[in-house]
């Protein structure tokens, strides 16, 4: 079965859930993020790596649950795979160090003779409407992780050779949530762990970064830092 048809999967057995726990809800919540690979990630020399922003800042408001778990996989599939991304896009700090970071990783990949395969997620899969702003409502976290928690199937599913956490480190509990196993240490590039982390669970290595956003700490030297560090893991 390929990839997509698996995550598909994954998404409708748990539809059910989370659609009858969102519906009473009061709170304006954005679309769940369905993610969807490329059809490159089964090229033999593929090298995938997988980074996670928080959470999205409206996604698909308009719609409605009932048709959103037919149409949110393709809807993320033109969205990002096809590039039509929305206006303002260039401004946003996650993209920018998101870019940063596909680009720097991409020579590094084609160096070592792979090809990079760039999948985006979030990690928390249901953000607020667009016009309340960035962050998620408490309560929609605990009916998301007790009816909807997929991100570590997610990663079965796709096993990415590298992953990048831009969540800072007051996302930590929700990395923990969803991998109880893994490990998060301190780097020897001197940074403390909450600055920057190392991510070690069976099956793949990452790093855990402050969110883009943060400008006082995320500057050149610490992105640069974080990238030479990456390319140490692989």
């Amino acid at each position: 079965m390929h990839q997509n048809e698996q995550l598909e999967k994954l998404y409708r057995n748990h539809w059910d859930d989370i659609s009858n726990a969102l519906e009473n809800q009061n709170k304006k919540y954005a679309m769940p993020f369905l993610i969807k690979v490329p059809e490159a990630i089964n090229n033999p020399t593929a090298y995938k790596i997988m980074i996670f922003g928080q959470e999205t800042l409206g996604w698909y408001d308009h719609r409605t649950l009932e048709e959103w778990i037919a149409i949110g996989m393709p809807e993320y599939e033109k969205f990002y795979l096809e590039r039509n991304f929305y206006e303002g896009y260039s401004k946003s700090s996650f993209w920018k160090k998101f870019r940063y970071f596909e680009r720097e990783l991409s020579n590094a990949v084609l160096d070592k003779g792979k090809s990079p395969v760039f999948i985006w997620n979030n990690i928390s899969k249901i953000g607020k409407s667009k016009n309340l702003g960035s962050g998620i409502f408490d309560d929609i976290r605990k009916i998301e992780r007790e009816n909807f928690s997929v991100i570590s199937q997610e990663l079965q599913i796709i096993k990415p050779d590298l992953c990048i956490f831009m969540t800072g480190p007051n996302r930590d509990h929700d990395i923990r949530f969803h991998f109880p196993e893994i490990k998060i240490s301190q780097f020897g590039n001197g940074y403390p762990i909450r600055e920057m982390a190392q991510l070690e669970l069976c099956g793949f290595n990452g790093i855990r970064l402050y969110h883009p956003s943060y400008y006082g700490k995320f500057t050149k030297k610490y992105q640069n830092d974080a990238m030479q560090s990456l390319k140490e893991m692989m």
